[in-house]
């Protein structure tokens, strides 16, 4: 305890200096936790909203699926959904491309959906964006984005002709229109076109064809998932992707950006190991008789390096449990309220790898981190005073007291 009592003591000499580096620490440790923990949940966010509307956490699909060819899918999904584990949502879905037609206008589009209404739509603010109209299926009733309700100057209620290239070619029906989705997302309000997926296989006489089933489970079990499902529907004729798999570029954009928050926290931490070298060096100097009559008086100098390097310990503490407070308060912040993309964009959403980030950005507490980083703080303080201190333990006592 007085070697804690004296390491503090001499650590508060110069209070100014102190109060900075402790200051400059806890502050980028924070910073830290807060971005590490927005990070973490931004990508999950961004991972779960491209899962829901692009692809699943495991996707199902035959074998050299190809989106530009919809007669390419699988007849029949009875079999494959029975060796399903239980417990997981299943969506099936139809892809066609095609046009819409009234009177005087057309709109030709590559993202037309069949999929199982209304649960497609209860999830990304879909419901809560929904312009106009209702989302309950009903025979020969489509939802459209706005853009090409506008492009077709229609309104819910509407009617129009709709062409649709299909499992098994084009089929042309007159539909109304119950419903006109405003997301934000360009992907869905400028191509998107939404039918019930029963309503299409009737339109086929396919009762239980798809082009995809999208397994819904979670993003930390997805490949293990996969791998359970491959060594189970060992068929040539179908494929089993991961969402990662499945969305190469979106996978890329998320692991280039978690890499890029640790390359600038790093530069951050780097800048602040040299401020705490330069600062225990200047200690040192100031230090430097009393030093030279600590070894004088008989303290030996492996005692005396022991006694800086509580200094550099009992600073990155003190950094620590503030950083800890800090962090804490702005990731609370981050769960609660969260970041709005707006502010950085003008614009009511941000556009990312596919999909679009219509709400908050919200963040949580990053607890793997922080039990790393913490002993990482730890041991920059400890680096970063011990070069100066060992420098300034190898002068002679004589050559100390010689200097003032």
């Amino acid at each position: 305890m007085f070697w804690i009592r004296m390491a503090w003591a001499q650590l508060w000499r110069r209070k100014m200096r102190t109060s900075l580096l402790i200051a400059a620490l806890s502050v980028a440790w924070a910073i830290l936790l807060f971005f590490r923990g927005l990070a973490d949940e931004g990508y999950d966010q961004l991972a779960n909203l491209l899962v829901r509307g692009l692809s699943g956490h495991v996707l199902i699909q035959p074998a050299g699926a190809d989106p530009m060819h919809p007669e390419v899918f699988i007849p029949d999904t009875r079999p494959l959904r029975r060796a399903l584990p239980p417990g997981i949502r299943v969506q099936e879905r139809i892809f066609f491309p095609g046009m819409l037609q009234t009177d005087e206008r057309k709109a030709i589009f590559q993202s037309g959906t069949a999929d199982s209404w209304p649960l497609c739509f209860y999830y990304d603010g879909w419901l809560a964006a929904r312009k106009s109209g209702f989302l309950w299926p009903a025979e020969n009733c489509i939802a459209i984005g706005d853009a090409i309700a506008s492009q077709l100057s229609v309104s819910t209620g509407d009617s129009l002709l709709l062409h649709a290239f299909g499992p098994l070619g084009a089929i042309h029906r007159k539909v109304t229109v119950c419903a006109i989705l405003d997301t934000g997302d360009p992907r869905i309000d400028q191509q998107g076109v939404f039918v019930d997926i029963g309503q299409l296989r009737s339109w086929y006489g396919l009762p239980h064809a798809a082009h995809q089933i999208a397994l819904h489970d979670d993003l930390g079990t997805a490949h293990a998932l996969a791998a359970r499902l491959r060594g189970q529907l060992a068929r040539p004729d179908i494929e089993i992707l991961t969402w990662r798999e499945h969305l190469p570029m979106a996978a890329q954009f998320i692991d280039y950006h978690s890499i890029s928050v640790w390359i600038f926290q790093f530069i951050i931490f780097f800048i602040i190991a040299i401020s705490l070298v330069d600062a225990f060096s200047v200690s040192m100097m100031e230090r430097r008789r009393e030093l030279g009559i600590l070894q004088a008086v008989g303290m030996r100098r492996s005692r005396l390096l022991a006694l800086v390097l509580l200094e550099g310990i009992l600073l990155g503490l003190a950094a620590g449990a503030l950083g800890l407070l800090l962090g804490g308060a702005l990731v609370t912040y981050g769960r609660v309220i969260g970041i709005d993309p707006s502010w950085f964009t003008g614009e009511s959403g941000l556009e990312v790898a596919g999909g679009v980030f219509s709400g908050r950005i919200h963040a949580r507490f990053p607890v793997s981190t922080s039990l790393w980083s913490f002993p990482a703080l730890l041991l920059l303080c400890l680096t970063s005073t011990f070069v100066p201190a060992f420098w300034a333990t190898l002068q002679k006592p004589v050559q100390c007291l010689r200097r003032r």
